[in-house]
């Protein structure tokens, strides 16, 4: 091969955006730049989530005249970043698509994860490394129990680049909204995966707090596992007082010295017990259902898009 001679793949860099200022555009351009040299056919989408950029904002007119292969497609307000990396994703046609951080990915990653999955592995992942707080380490040992429980197989402190192969895409919305968390949806697709280390431009540290909130929301929106082992409980719990209501009328017949009311009180108590638990099964199944058809509908919706 040639020194000079481009790259045949069709390269999508999936880009979420909340301001276009100075640095912002300095470091596209740098991107677009990188992408020219090395790549014959490549398109650099970018999505933002924010009230400010209107239909003919100057400064998404001044981004299209002034670096070329942009895609800007603007959002509703208020959504996350891995919602606009699901938007970015969905709406590219590259051959490799690549998850890229403006403020912490450096851009010499975009090649290296490209000409890794082009080897043959359909996700790269990328793994940075995070200066994380004390608290946070040992709250992410504690939860990997939990974290296992919701078919969380994303390795520890990987970042939200991403490169993914044109099959991967595909599979991962042909198959439906399985879960909310669209990282998990790429790890849980099935393909090979292979993490890329890196050193991250950011300093900033995962906390406690969002830790915690994080895998709180991977076990109520993201698995249906839990959901089905609260269910297995409460039948278990129905069982257990059924038979314990059993066991009181043994002991009734078997025993003479037993206390008055002791059998009654007891069947009672295991009576709604046993009510509960059934009832409390069914609507985790019911929960489970209706959790399974709320996370098919979509996500976002597109205000606009410019090219």
């Amino acid at each position: 091969k040639m020194k000079n001679e481009k790259s045949p793949f069709f390269v999508s860099v999936v880009i979420p955006i909340d301001d276009l200022g100075a640095a912002e555009m300095a470091v596209l351009s740098d991107v677009q730049h990188m992408l020219d040299a090395f790549y014959s056919d490549y398109e650099i989408l970018l999505v933002a989530s924010n009230e400010l950029f209107k239909e003919h904002n100057s400064a998404v007119v001044s981004l299209l005249e002034e670096i070329p292969s942009i895609r800007y497609i603007q959002l509703q307000k208020g959504l996350s970043t891995q919602i606009l990396f699901e938007c970015g994703t969905e709406n590219s046609i590259g051959d490799f698509v690549v998850l890229f951080d403006l403020n912490k990915d450096p851009i010499s990653l975009i090649r290296k994860g490209v000409e890794q999955s082009a080897k043959g592995v359909d996700v790269i992942v990328g793994v940075a490394n995070f200066n994380n707080s004390v608290w946070y380490e040992i709250g992410r040992r504690c939860a990997s129990l939990l974290l296992r429980l919701s078919e969380y197989n994303i390795p520890q402190n990987a970042s939200n680049f991403r490169v993914l192969s044109r099959r991967t895409v595909n599979a991962i919305f042909s198959a439906g909204r399985q879960s909310q968390d669209f990282f998990m949806r790429i790890q849980n697709c099935g393909f090979d995966w292979e993490p890329l280390h890196y050193c991250s431009n950011s300093r900033n540290k995962k906390n406690f707090n969002e830790g915690i909130r994080k895998t709180l929301d991977l076990m109520v929106f993201n698995s249906l596992k839990p959901l089905r082992l609260v269910s297995i409980l409460g039948f278990a719990g129905s069982f257990f007082a059924f038979f314990f209501a059993l066991y009181s009328l043994v002991i009734q017949f078997v025993k003479t010295n037993v206390v008055e009311g002791w059998t009654s009180i007891f069947l009672l108590i295991s009576f709604f017990f046993l009510l509960q638990f059934v009832m409390l099964s069914f609507i985790s199944e019911y929960l489970a259902r209706l959790l399974k058809d709320w996370n098919r509908e979509s996500d976002y919706a597109v205000m606009f898009e410019r090219n």
